[in-house]
């Protein structure tokens, strides 16, 4: 039987990021508060999309209050304190904890698109990659055309979720 060394792989460095001339990096969230944050980003994504979401299920990933501290906390790990050593006011961290959540909680690629975009200072929509797994699987399956070609149905953008709605805002 054959195994593939996964190393490399599974080597992650967190998310590196410069403010004002200064590298910072942000940890990988551990496992617990990865799982936390995908279940944030996909009831955000039913809640966008007017999908009923159960209680149980929103329970389950409610933080301890309704405060936004703890979720800038929780995605910003131990790089918090240092961020606010060195200055950094509280729209700046949040907007900060904004980018990470999504680099985490959905993909890299999403994060800067959504940057681009100016999805975190609330000047505009989130690209339509910011969807999770789950709004792409509620996404029609494409059809044959005439010609054999497949196409696909453009889905709706949506934004990555949290409980606070802290996308978009700040």
């Amino acid at each position: 039987m054959t195994y593939a060394d996964l190393t490399d792989f599974l080597d992650d460095s967190g998310l590196h990021v410069t403010i004002r001339g200064k590298d910072y990096l942000i940890p990988s969230p551990d496992a617990e508060t990865g799982l936390k944050l995908q279940a944030l980003a996909q009831i955000g994504a039913k809640v966008q999309q007017g999908v009923q979401v159960p209680e149980g299920e929103l329970k389950s990933i409610q933080l301890d209050d309704d405060d936004e501290r703890k979720f800038t906390d929780m995605v910003l790990g131990s790089s918090l304190e240092q961020f606010k050593a060195d200055g950094l006011d509280w729209v700046q961290l949040s907007r900060l904890a904004q980018y990470a959540f999504t680099h985490f909680a959905l993909s890299p690629e999403t994060a800067r698109k959504a940057l681009e975009a100016g999805v975190y200072t609330g000047k505009g929509q989130a690209p339509a990659a910011a969807q999770n797994r789950e709004t792409r699987r509620a996404t029609p399956k494409a059809q044959q055309g005439s010609s054999g070609s497949r196409t696909r149905t453009a889905p709706k953008p949506t934004t990555s979720g949290t409980r606070s709605g802290a996308i978009g805002r700040s």
